[in-house]
């Protein structure tokens, strides 16, 4: 997909209603908040968007956060593109993305660990792709 501000703008919209409508597939049950229903979900949607985008300049982020292990979003250097930061915003709180670090990579834990992450990072790019390319209303 061609990399544009409008792009990322439908991409990030389009995957707000890819990770509420498949919440329980790709959360632990521990994290499937439906009272705040981005939260989880930051690590698979700004990989997601580095997939769909294909871009050099695209980096992917991290910072501790308070409420899980940490926050990920991903910038395009200096602009943030945080596609789950309602999950602190729906709760009158800020993103940590002072805090962040550049990550040179995702995971890293076990390969079944990264396995099971990346697999839920390639379901949603397929689902968003899927989604934007099915026939439009008018």
């Amino acid at each position: 997909m061609e990399f544009s501000l409008t792009n990322i703008n439908l991409v990030v919209d389009t995957m707000k209603i890819i990770l509420v409508g498949h919440s329980t597939k790709l959360l632990r049950p521990i994290y499937n908040r439906p009272d705040n229903p981005m939260f989880g979900h930051c690590i698979h949607a700004s990989e997601a968007i580095i997939m769909i985008f294909e871009h050099d300049d695209l980096q992917l982020y991290r910072a501790p956060c308070e409420h899980a292990d940490y926050h990920w979003w991903v910038q395009y250097h200096d602009l943030i593109i945080d596609p789950t930061s309602e999950q602190y915003t729906s709760q009158g709180l800020t993103p940590p993305h002072q805090q962040g670090k550049l990550q040179t990579r995702t995971y890293g834990r076990d390969a079944n660990w990264n396995d099971r992450y990346l697999s839920k990072s390639y379901f949603v790019r397929d689902k968003v792709l899927e989604y934007m390319s099915g026939p439009k209303l008018m």
